[in-house]
Parts: structure tokens; sequence; C-alpha cells
């Protein structure tokens, strides 16, 4: 039981590090990008690619190995972690999408 909440952490980590490294190759031409958007959908504060990029995986990987932790023991466990893993990509995802559409203003 224990290995399989790093097993699913890993894996989540892993999806979340190949997401930023396919959008780092398509987003070549941006030297910075967004990092946070206003109400108005602008964006409020740019960091370089690969900081912004890599900033979600290395969070998530902190979070997921101390919820993996704690969760490996308990009966839904496995099930909490791979929900928590799930939005995350969800939200990397949802980061990337509006990145790509920032860059194609």
């Amino acid at each position: 039981m224990f290995l399989k909440s790093y097993e699913i952490a890993a894996a989540a980590v892993l999806v979340l590090t190949l997401l930023s490294l396919v959008a780092n190759q398509r987003l070549q031409a941006m030297r910075e990008i967004p990092m946070q958007w206003g109400f108005d959908g602008k964006p409020t504060w740019f960091a370089s690619r690969p900081l912004a990029l890599s900033f979600t995986p290395m969070i998530a990987a902190a979070m997921l190995s101390a919820v993996a932790a704690k969760t490996a023991f308990l009966p839904n466990g496995t099930v909490t972690l791979a929900a928590i893993s799930l939005t995350l990509i969800c939200v990397h995802v949802f980061y990337l999408w509006m990145v790509a559409r920032y860059a194609a203003q």
C-alpha cells in the first residue's frame, strides 16, 4: 500500500514535467511567460520561461510526497492522492492553455 501512494505521486509529477517540457518547446519564442492574470484577463506578473514552467511540477513533487507519506496507510489514501494528483494536472493544463492563449495574441 505504501509503495502505491508513491507510485501515484511519481506518475503525477512525471505527467506535470512532461507537460511543461512540451510547453517549453512550443513557447521557445517567449523569454518570459505570465504567472498570474488579473480579473481583467491581463497578466499581472511574469517569470522566466524555465522558472514558470517548472514551478508547478516542483510544488507538486513536494506536496504529493508529503500527502503520500500521510495517506499511505489510510483506507482510501490512494484515492485521495489520486484525486489531488488529477486536480494538480488539470490546473496545470489550464495554466498552460492560458499561456498559449496569451502567446497567440
